[in-house]
């Protein structure tokens, strides 16, 4: 049963775990360097919270600091170079199932 709705995405118990463990994750990281002054996360972090006004609060900052874009750039870059090296040593028992996976990992 999702806790709340945030901006289309279902945030579900377990979901961003990263702030409820005070965990730096590489959305938040991306999120203090890009406002080294004075980020909220760390604080956030440091409460390890699963209050969800506390997390919605967190989840508009990485928003608005473009952490959740960046990280999905990143990782479209990972998966093409992933593929790129499977499509390299294609036919392979082994490459088959990796492109089997990363196809499976598409978001």
């Amino acid at each position: 049963m999702p806790l709340l709705l945030f901006d289309g995405l279902e945030i579900n118990k377990g979901l961003y775990e990263d702030l409820t463990e005070g965990k730096f994750s590489f959305p938040i990281i991306h999120s203090i360097q890009v406002d080294p002054q004075n980020p909220p996360l760390p604080n956030i972090l440091k409460q390890r919270t699963e209050d969800v006004d506390v997390k919605s609060e967190a989840i508009r900052y990485r928003e608005s600091t473009g952490s959740f874009e960046y990280t999905r750039r990143v990782l479209d870059g990972l998966m093409r170079e992933a593929r790129a090296l499977a499509e390299v040593h294609a036919g392979t028992g082994r490459m088959d199932r990796v492109m089997m996976i990363l196809k499976m990992l598409e978001i």
